[in-house]
């Protein structure tokens, strides 16, 4: 799966950079003046790729019924890619900026289920459900690494910190949040609702 998800990459970028050759290439043969829009059309005489500097850069790819799949910009924000499904609508979306970057997924409803960001070099993940709320998620930093669990209220049932090379806490809540079981260290306790210990033990 690795090998192909790579080929396929390549693929892309490949196609991507043949298509601006094309284009630029066709534009300075055809006109020695600067051009600020570039259209290119199939053998049916359907546009499938169109190239437009009037503003912010653009490109935009379209398949052969078409559709919008391919829709590649840069503005003063940052450069982005938008990948449509078969019908045009957002499916994937990778963009960066001063401060990182971000990759986004879509399902077939447009709902966003996924989320890849890296801000000021702090990489984190979050999951969606149907609804769009956060399910779960995942940061990493220099000093360690965290884990959340959501359940369908939006409430945290798991949490789990690492920091180095061990765990440095991992909690189980009860639907009101409150922590029911707890791993610190090498310690182990079970709490009641309003926070009493029940019962602990060391690993040791």
């Amino acid at each position: 799966m690795a090998k192909q998800i790579e080929r396929l990459q390549l693929q892309v970028r490949f196609l991507l950079a043949a298509c601006l050759g094309l284009a630029l290439g066709l534009a300075w043969v055809a006109s020695p003046r600067p051009l600020h829009r570039i259209t290119l059309v199939d053998q049916s005489g359907q546009t499938r790729l169109v190239l437009d500097a009037t503003g912010d850069p653009v490109l935009f790819m379209r398949s052969q019924d078409g559709v919008e799949r391919v829709h590649l910009c840069l503005t003063e924000v940052g450069p982005s890619l938008h990948l449509g499904n078969l019908e045009g609508k957002p499916a994937v979306t990778l963009g960066a900026e001063p401060r990182g970057a971000g990759l986004t997924l879509m399902d077939s409803r447009q709902t966003l289920r996924a989320e890849l960001r890296v801000l000021d070099d702090t990489p984190s993940l979050q999951l969606r459900d149907e609804k769009q709320t956060v399910r779960a998620g995942m940061a990493a930093s220099r000093d360690g690494a965290g884990l959340f669990v959501k359940d369908e209220t939006g409430r945290v049932r798991i949490e789990l910190v690492a920091l180095g090379n061990q765990i440095e806490r991992l909690v189980f809540k009860d639907i009101h949040e409150r922590p029911r079981l707890q791993m610190a260290g090498d310690q182990i306790r079970l709490l009641s609702s309003g926070g009493r210990t029940l019962w602990e033990a060391s690993t040791h």
